[in-house]
Parts: structure tokens; C-alpha cells; sequence
């Protein structure tokens, strides 16, 4: 993609947001640097633009999109079909499609298409739609590790393929990965995916009742988010009424978690009110 097209979106965005050019790079750049970008598709370094877009609230997987002139890659339509199949509880198509994965990761040898066969196995055989031997699910682990070993500074890919796989792996691994990513300075580019990677591993401690784990990962989500993460603000709210809950501390544990869950159905965000007040009720029923 030549750098004439990204500026000449990139300004459509700006323009269409109703931001203007002093207001857009304030506390981030020269507005020179800017402007020589827009007219003359002058190049600038990637964190810039990635800081431009944040301000924008446009990500960098939406501007990709929007530069592929709304069309998605052979690799993201898969991975939007299975999602699609799978809430829509098409198994049956899932599990075809699987085979097709695998079949593409050994002929092009791209991890992209072996994470979601992994992935979308891994998942169908715990919720018992699919029967791996245990030669095929060591195999699989054995993989993922070795590749999560193999990045030292996690995308967004590594990731999302950690968080939608954590139920796969001991408490100690998962509490030590997250420690050390904790520990990298690039976290700061991805804040809101680490942040849902530590939403769901409290889960996963929770359900599990490894509530040491849980409460260290809660104190540690309670000190860096702000009120410009409040999904991550009102999940801390709802799990420490769950611990008040295990606490014994049940009627103002109880109106914690009916307060978060409150929230989310008047936000609109029905299906995760719902799935939030299913996981509380194996605590206070």
C-alpha cells in the first residue's frame, strides 16, 4: 500500500471526526510533521500514527480494513467465518473448517491458519463437541508453547491466542506468563488486550478457586486502570463482590455484582450481562 493512499485516509478520518490538525497532535507531535504527511504523503514513524489513530479512537486492525477498501483477507475471513459458525453453534461447519486449517498450515507453514485450528479445537473439546486423542491435544500444546516461548514481545495476535486458549493450561503458567508481560515496556500499546487477557484469567482462577491467583490479579487490575478503562473499572467492581461473596460478606457482595451486571444490560451489552450473571450464580446460589 502505497504512502499516498494511507495519508489520503487518514486525512478522510480526521476530516470525518471533525478534528483538527492543532487538536490532533497535541502532546504528540509537530503539527508540521502532520500536515506533511496529509498533503505530500510524507512518511512518519509508525508510532506516530499509531498514537494519530488512538486519538481518533480508530484501531490499527480498523484502518487496515478500511485501507483494504473494506475487504477482508483470505486469512480474516476464515477467522470471521469460524467465529460466526461457532456462536452461532454450527459445530458441525467448525470442525470442517478445521481440517481445512490444518491443511493450509502445512502448506504454507503460516501459524495464523495452525492457531485457529488449535484454538477452535482446543475449545470444541472441552465443551465436548469434538474428541481429540491425547496424542493430538499434547501435540497442540506442545506447539503453542513452543511458539509463545519463541515471541519475546507480544502482539495482539500472541495475545488473543493466550487469552482464548487460557482454559487449556495449569494456574502457575498462566500466572507467570502474565507477570512477565506485565514486565514489558511495549504493553503500553496494547493496554486494552492485556487487560482482557487478566479479566479472563480472573475468571478462570474464580471458576477454578484459586482465589490467591484471582486476588492478586484483581489488585493488579485495580492499580493501572483509570476511567478510561471502565469496562475493566466495572469488572473489578463485579469480581470483588464475588470474593466478598466467598468472603461470607454475601449482601453487599451481591449488590456489587447486580450493579455490574445492571450496567452492562443498560449500556445495551445484553449477552455479557447475561454471561456475567450465569458465572456469578456458582457463587451465590
Amino acid at each position: 500500500m502505497i504512502i499516498i493512499e494511507i495519508s489520503k485516509l487518514f486525512k478522510q478520518l480526521r476530516e470525518e471526526r471533525h478534528v483538527s490538525q492543532r487538536q490532533l497532535v497535541e502532546g504528540i507531535s509537530q503539527r508540521s510533521t502532520l500536515s506533511s504527511f496529509e498533503t505530500n504523503g510524507s512518511r512518519i514513524a509508525f508510532h506516530l500514527l499509531e498514537q494519530y489513530l488512538e486519538r481518533m479512537n480508530v484501531d490499527l486492525d480498523e484502518f487496515q480494513f478500511l485501507l483494504n477498501h473494506s475487504k477482508q483477507t483470505p486469512k480474516k475471513q476464515l477467522s470471521q467465518d469460524l467465529y460466526r459458525d461457532y456462536y452461532n453453534h454450527n459445530y458441525e461447519k467448525v470442525k470442517q473448517k478445521l481440517s481445512y486449517c490444518l491443511s493450509l498450515y502445512e502448506e504454507s507453514n503460516d501459524f495464523y491458519y495452525y492457531h485457529l485450528y488449535a484454538q477452535y479445537s482446543l475449545i470444541l473439546e472441552d465443551k465436548k463437541y469434538l474428541s481429540l486423542t491425547d496424542t493430538e491435544v499434547t501435540s497442540i500444546s506442545k506447539k503453542l508453547l513452543a511458539y509463545f516461548s519463541s515471541i519475546e514481545n507480544w502482539g495482539r495476535f500472541e495475545y488473543a491466542l493466550f487469552s482464548n486458549t487460557l482454559f487449556h493450561y495449569e494456574d502457575e503458567f498462566i500466572y507467570m506468563m502474565i507477570l512477565r508481560m506485565d514486565k514489558k515496556e511495549s504493553i503500553t500499546s496494547i493496554t486494552d488486550i492485556h487487560l482482557k487477557l487478566k479479566s479472563n484469567a480472573i475468571i478462570i482462577f474464580l471458576k477454578r478457586k484459586n482465589y490467591n491467583y484471582a486476588k492478586d490479579l484483581i489488585a493488579s487490575l485495580d492499580a493501572v486502570t483509570t476511567v478510561n478503562h471502565m469496562n475493566s473499572r466495572l469488572l473489578i467492581h463485579y469480581f470483588k463482590g464475588i470474593l466478598l461473596v466467598i468472603n461470607n460478606q454475601s449482601e453487599q457482595g451481591f449488590k456489587q455484582i447486580t450493579q455490574v451486571i445492571e450496567t452492562f444490560r443498560f449500556t445495551g451489552e445484553t449477552s455479557y450481562a447475561d454471561e456475567l450473571q450465569t458465572f456469578s450464580e456458582q457463587f451465590t446460589s
